[in-house]
C-alpha cells in the first residue's frame, strides 16, 4: 500500500494508484477504505472500467446489488470488450433469477474474450 501512496503523493492525477490501493485494501478485508480508494480514483478517471467492475465486486459481497450492477454496466459501457465485467454482470443475472438477461452476458464476455 505504501507504495502506492507514494506514487498517489508524486502524482494525485494518477487513478492505477488509487485503484490498486483500493485492491490492496479489498484484499485485506477494509472494503470501506478500498471504496474511498476507487471513489479517488473515479474522481480523477470517471469511465475506469477496472475500478468500476472493482465497485460492482465490492458492492455485490456487502449485498448492495443495486450498485453492484450500476456499477457493472458502467463498466462496460467504458470498456465494451470487458470480459470480466460482462461475467459479473451474468453472475448478478444468474442470483437474481434473470436466466435469459445472465446467458446474453455471458455471451458478451466469451465474445469479448473467448479464452
Amino acid at each position: 500500500v505504501v507504495h502506492y501512496e507514494i506514487a498517489a503523493t508524486f502524482n494525485p492525477e494518477c487513478a492505477e494508484a488509487y485503484n490498486n490501493q483500493g485492491v490492496i485494501y479489498k484484499e485485506m478485508g477494509n472494503l470501506q477504505r478500498s471504496i474511498a480508494c476507487y471513489q479517488k480514483a473515479l474522481a480523477i478517471n470517471p469511465n475506469f472500467a477496472l475500478t468500476l467492475n472493482n465497485l460492482a465486486v465490492i458492492y455485490t459481497s456487502l449485498g448492495k446489488l443495486h450498485e453492484a450492477y450500476k456499477y457493472c454496466v458502467r463498466a462496460v459501457q467504458a470498456n465494451p470488450a470487458y470480459a470480466e465485467a460482462y461475467n459479473n454482470l451474468g453472475v448478478m443475472f444468474r442470483d437474481e433469477g434473470d436466466i435469459k438477461q445472465a446467458i446474453a452476458s455471458y455471451d458478451h464476455s466469451l465474445e469479448a474474450d473467448p479464452n
